[in-house]
């Protein structure tokens, strides 16, 4: 099994119907680079590299400005991107090649440190305050892919428990097209979650002060 290269790999999922992963690793000065890893050959291919281009960043910090979550669409045999900070969702082909991009509902930019004001570019830091965090997990089913959205600041009433602090999950729902459908807020706040086939149910961990926890949710798309 390949160790990936020593790369800093941010999300990866699959197979597709020819037994491969597709993976995103930030290359630390470029961005991020799609690549391949095929279960049957046990081969590692590098891919293409996504237009992240931010011309704001220090280019070091492009990959982890722009990182996000990778889920694997059986019905459009593509993987669909989330990005954590980027505020926009992306269907990327086995290559990295970008299909489709699809409009979420909130949109922003990595944040852009005071120093940034006083020229230079931007030394992005994803725990600074008032960095932005949204998209952490992603899902697909036949239907429907569905995006975890926290949307809490960092730094954000930093001085009272970490629990306390985080906001209940949003799930962002769209169809294979990406477009919106609707969105529901769970009764929780949760970082790890996964949809059933048939859209019936979701299943989430809970996390407290007590300690994590799997919790069942009934989704309202019909």
């Amino acid at each position: 099994m390949h160790a990936f290269d020593g790369r800093w790999v941010s999300s990866i999922d699959g197979p597709d119907k020819r037994g491969q992963l597709l993976g995103l690793s930030d290359t630390r000065g470029k961005g991020i680079r799609a690549f391949t890893y095929s279960l049957p050959d046990d081969e590692l291919t590098d891919r293409d590299m996504l237009a992240v281009n931010d011309e704001r960043m220090e280019p070091f910090f492009l990959g982890r400005a722009y990182y996000g979550s990778l889920c694997y669409v059986p019905a459009n045999d593509a993987w669909v991107e989330f990005y954590h900070f980027a505020g926009r969702m992306e269907m990327l082909s086995a290559t990295g090649a970008v299909l489709k991009a699809g409009s979420v509902p909130f949109r922003w930019l990595p944040h852009v440190e005071p120093s940034a004001d006083r020229g230079g570019r931007v030394i992005f830091g994803a725990n600074n305050p008032r960095t932005r965090h949204a998209y952490q997990g992603c899902s697909a089913t036949d239907r429907y892919i569905y995006g975890l959205y926290l949307g809490h600041l960092s730094g954000e009433n930093a001085a009272t428990d970490y629990f306390n602090r985080l906001p209940y999950g949003e799930i962002h729902v769209f169809d294979l097209s990406l477009r919106f459908v609707r969105a529901f807020v769970l009764d929780h706040a949760t970082s790890v979650f996964a949809v059933v086939p048939g859209d019936s149910l979701l299943f989430s961990v809970k996390e407290d002060s007590t300690g994590a926890g799997v919790r069942r949710t009934r989704l309202p798309i019909e």
